[in-house]
């Protein structure tokens, strides 16, 4: 039987490296630069730590200065950001070859070195909104190392933005060796995540029948929207931001205990088509603008489920000639529970045939995972006891301090030659141990589940493998 590798170990949120800390989140730290003056004020959000800037647009920048705050061999940075409109963020860089610059846009291309920078797109999708944060990981070295071969960097010295927006959350860090060339990175839009001090800011009723949808603190379990009207007859919508280039791929949590119906309303070159999922233990195909998706009786066994579906490859099974321009909406009929609903953007991914449990904790240990080590059991089924010290930490909507003590493990797919890590799913708990066991796959591995334990008390997670 054909096996598909799954590897849990436990990763520190955002970033692996312990070394990493958080720059630019006080106002009086950044200088405008620029004749066209504007405001740096501080973000009172739910998604990052940092600052918003409001001036003239393009024609206003924003310099925070790093020399004498970095250490030398930091040179992969991480940060997030919420723009509408046009950017540009520039990197300052002191190299063996002097001063560069590294700038970074909403192209969907790199051009290279052109007027006294160096050129990276990011892509129109990071241009998303002003609402929802973008997530860029950077290795400011390999980037360089793209256009000016056997040119180091020895500092950086600057972190440099122009236009209206917000940034937040800039990690710097040291290269865990081979740790950037190692893990391939998704970039994630969170659409909702859930927590217990948001607002349900944009989610809407979009049936006669009313209900109610608020965040609450669910105590023993996870965080999550609750959504309690009157049965199938009530249904909620969450709008998405605009994302494109290659985000058909959503992932979310859902805990029900009756029949439900989730939709995504996605607009493809044939039009809109809506991609129904249900709780249906078979896929029903096409009926109308319809194409409905089975995700078993399981998913409404009143438990807590993680699924994970590539929408692109879901609405090619039954029109082979149909792409996804954009994701609208999803939207859900039916009282429960949904939380930490993300828009990822697609890459594929390798299953491996043989596993080499030497090599591959020798790649954990090069990662800085070194508290993780998988054991070869022989087949797929592997059980691991997990526990860290991590602490969650974010603002209310007054802007004071929120600590959550949060506790997870990823799931991992290694690729073929051994030499990439690919995150499937995490799952998060507020215990500080996890017991993870009885991982089991359908027949063609297209579906896996497994049981979590946490202290005592047992949920199953489900999700589609890619």
């Amino acid at each position: 039987m054909k096996k598909f590798l799954l590897a849990i170990i436990c990763t520190v949120l955002f970033t692996s490296n312990a070394d990493a800390q958080y720059y630019g989140l006080n106002p009086a730290d950044w200088k405008i630069y620029t004749k066209e003056k504007g405001e740096v004020t501080k973000y009172k959000g739910r998604f990052y730590k940092g600052v918003v800037f409001s001036g003239k647009g393009m024609k206003t920048g924003y310099r925070l200065n790093l020399l004498s705050k970095v250490d030398k061999d930091k040179t992969s940075i991480s940060w997030n950001m919420m723009f509408k409109e046009f950017y540009a963020i520039y990197i300052e860089v002191y190299t063996t070859k002097g001063k560069r610059v590294l700038r970074y846009t909403s192209l969907d291309e790199d051009i290279g070195k052109k007027n006294g920078y160096i050129n990276f797109g990011l892509y129109s999708s990071s241009r998303n909104s002003a609402d929802y944060p973008v997530t860029i990981y950077r290795n400011l070295q390999e980037d360089l190392d793209k256009f000016e071969k056997g040119n180091k960097i020895i500092s950086l010295t600057a972190f440099m933005v122009k236009g209206s927006g917000g940034i937040g959350d800039i990690r710097i860090s040291y290269p865990p060796h081979y740790a950037d060339n190692l893990i391939e990175r998704d970039t994630e839009t969170i659409i909702e995540d859930g927590r217990w001090y948001s607002k349900p800011k944009h989610w809407s009723i979009f049936t006669k029948d009313k209900g109610t949808i608020e965040h609450s603190y669910y105590k023993y379990d996870q965080d999550g929207i609750k959504l309690l009207g009157k049965g199938m007859k009530t249904g909620y919508a969450l709008s998405f931001p605009t994302l494109k280039d290659g985000y058909n791929t959503v992932q979310w949590d859902m805990k029900y205990s009756e029949n439900y119906a989730i939709y995504f309303l996605v607009k493809t070159n044939n039009g809109v088509k809506y991609l129904r999922y249900s709780s249906l233990d078979y896929d029903k195909g096409i009926h109308d603008r319809y194409i409905s998706f089975g995700l078993g009786a399981i998913s409404k066994d009143g438990k807590w489920h993680t699924f994970r579906r590539n929408l692109q490859k879901d609405l090619n099974k039954f029109e082979t000639n149909s792409k996804i321009l954009s994701i609208q909406s999803f939207m859900i009929r039916g009282s429960g529970w949904v939380s930490n609903i993300k828009a990822i953007k697609d890459s594929s991914l390798i299953p491996i045939k043989n596993f080499d449990s030497q090599k591959f904790n020798k790649l954990l240990k090069i990662i800085s995972l070194n508290t993780a080590e998988i054991k070869d059991t022989g087949d797929e089924h592997i059980k691991y006891v997990y526990h860290s010290d991590q602490i969650f930490f974010n603002t209310d909507d007054d802007g004071n301090d929120v600590f959550v003590p949060y506790y997870w493990v990823v799931f991992y797919t290694l690729s073929s030659d051994q030499t990439k890590l690919k995150p499937l799913i995490r799952i998060e708990t507020k215990h500080d141990k996890l017991n993870i066991n009885n991982i089991k796959f359908n027949s063609n591995h297209t579906r896996m589940s497994l049981d979590a334990n946490h202290y005592n008390k047992i949920y199953q997670y489900e999700v589609l493998l890619p």
